[in-house]
This record gives structure tokens, C-alpha cells and sequence, in this order.
């Protein structure tokens, strides 16, 4: 009997573990750059809201490890208002988008995709670079809406990203543009 229980126990143990971070936060609504968003934010407990000066930002950072954050902006870009305005504009924009990780020191581009946020198109890349001599792991989301480009962009010492991994899916599975 007592068998089962430490082998029961064990179970449940290699399960969470193999399942990675549970994000279970509620989705709230934020004004950004005069746009009413909504998504789920990271837990409370492990990461604080940090105070922006305008109102194009939302940053949150990680309570123990600063270099683990999370942040959502939205931008004039001007110059191209959609991914399927102008070919070789959005080319050239892609291009700009990927030179930003590569001139990171040792930056690399590990997976780039399309993919959905909040229903619109989205540019979504994958990246490892060194911060100082700390291996880190990226990832930036690129969609636009309302003709302003919105950036979702996540980063975690390489070692411990699982938890940024998790917390980006959840915003992004939970964004939604009001």
C-alpha cells in the first residue's frame, strides 16, 4: 500500500513537471496607445506590473529575475500600415525586425512563423542571444491592427524559459483587440 502511494506521488510529480508551468491568470483590459486590449497577464505572485511614463507600454518583470519580462507595445509606424500593403515594404520590414536580434551579441533567429494575435495576421520570432554572458531566449510577436504595428516580445535567461514560454502562449491565446 505504501508503495502505491510513493509511486502515486511520484506520478503526479513527473507529470507537472512534464507539463511544464501552468499560467492560470484572468484576462484584463488595458489601454494602449488608445486602443482597449485585453489578455491575461502573468501571475501576481511571481511578476510585477511596472510603471511606464507614456501610454504606448505595458511591461511586466519578473519579481526574482529582472532579465525575465514581458511587454506589449503598439507603434506609428507611418511608413507601412499592413503586412499585405506593399510587398517589398513589408519585406524590408521583416528584414529590419530579424537585423534587430542578429546585431544582439551571438543573436540567432531560431524559428520565425506566422501565426494569429487577437485575429490579425502576426510575425512571430524565436531567437537566443547573450545578455553580458548570460545565454537568453526570445521571442517577439508582430501584428498589425488599426494601422499601428503591436509588439509582443518576451525574454528569459535560456536556462529558465520555460516559464517565459508558457506566459507568452497565454497572452497570446488570451489577446484580444476591444
Amino acid at each position: 500500500m505504501k508503495t502505491n502511494k510513493i509511486l502515486a506521488a511520484t506520478l503526479v510529480i513527473l507529470a507537472s513537471i512534464a507539463c511544464g508551468p501552468t499560467i492560470n491568470t484572468t484576462p484584463q483590459n488595458y489601454q494602449i496607445a488608445n486602443q482597449s486590449v485585453t489578455f491575461a497577464p502573468p501571475p501576481e505572485d511571481s511578476w510585477s506590473k511596472q510603471k511606464v511614463d507614456n501610454s504606448i507600454l505595458v511591461r511586466y518583470v519578473n519579481k526574482n529575475n529582472d532579465q525575465k519580462f514581458l511587454s506589449i507595445a503598439s507603434v506609428d509606424m507611418k511608413e507601412i500600415t499592413s503586412w499585405s500593403e506593399n510587398p517589398e515594404k513589408t519585406k524590408r520590414t521583416v528584414r529590419d525586425l530579424q537585423d534587430q536580434i542578429l546585431k544582439r551579441s551571438d543573436g540567432h533567429i531560431l524559428k520565425q512563423k506566422q501565426i494569429k494575435l487577437g485575429g490579425e495576421d502576426a510575425l512571430q520570432l524565436i531567437y537566443t542571444y547573450n545578455e553580458g554572458t548570460i545565454p537568453t531566449w526570445g521571442c517577439q510577436i508582430y501584428a498589425f491592427h488599426k494601422k499601428k504595428l503591436w509588439c509582443l516580445a518576451c525574454s528569459s535567461p535560456d536556462a529558465e524559459r520555460d516559464e517565459a514560454e508558457a506566459i507568452i502562449e497565454h497572452v497570446v491565446k488570451t489577446f484580444k483587440f476591444n
